[in-house]
């Protein structure tokens, strides 16, 4: 859960929110951002400081969520382990879609071998509005899987990082900055 999204329960985005760089960057926690930009102010529509903020203290310290589709194989035994992260696991593109639609993860990690199933799901991902803020990292490829047919628009593409695995939590972590990086990005 965002900021915005806290803010507004099952509303849209309120509108101070709107014009908050958090909102507009698409930060994943706004008190991260604050550190970053030291200087910038935020329209933030709750307390000036980040401790005396109700989203602060409930989200702040929470491990994020990553959805893993294929096999735990291509996360590192650190990240596994790692209380930062809850690892949701499914079994196949169906009901990979089926946790992202009931938690929204910060991140699906998306394992080569699930071969067309799992290229697939990254293409309605990609597509899908409400996971609009779900990084994706690809792992154990080189480079981009080829036969993506999606009508996804080149924007879109920066959510999907490359990884030869297994995935560490240090590199899982660079590819999710509180800021979106612009661009795809290799985790090697």
């Amino acid at each position: 859960m965002r900021c915005w999204e806290y803010a507004a329960g099952e509303s849209a985005p309120l509108p101070p929110c709107r014009h908050c760089l958090a909102y507009q960057a698409g930060a994943s926690f706004c008190f991260q951002l604050r550190r970053r930009t030291s200087g910038v102010p935020l329209a933030c529509c709750g307390p000036a400081e980040c401790a005396d903020c109700p989203y602060y203290r409930r989200v702040h310290g929470l491990p994020g969520r990553l959805l893993l589709v294929g096999s735990a194989a291509v996360l590192s035994p650190g990240l596994r382990k790692s209380k930062q992260w809850k690892v949701l696991r499914a079994e196949d593109a169906y009901q990979a879609g089926q946790l992202v639609l009931r938690y929204f993860p910060a991140v699906a990690v998306v394992d080569a071998a699930t071969g067309k199933q799992g290229r697939q799901f990254i293409e309605r991902l990609l597509e899908d509005p409400q996971a609009i803020r779900t990084r994706i990292v690809f792992v154990g490829a080189g480079r981009r899987p080829r036969r993506f047919v999606s009508g996804a628009e080149p924007g879109v593409w920066s959510r999907v990082s490359l990884a030869i695995g297994p995935l560490s939590r240090q590199a899982l972590e660079s590819v999710l900055p509180p800021v979106p990086a612009p661009g795809p990005r290799e985790v090697l």
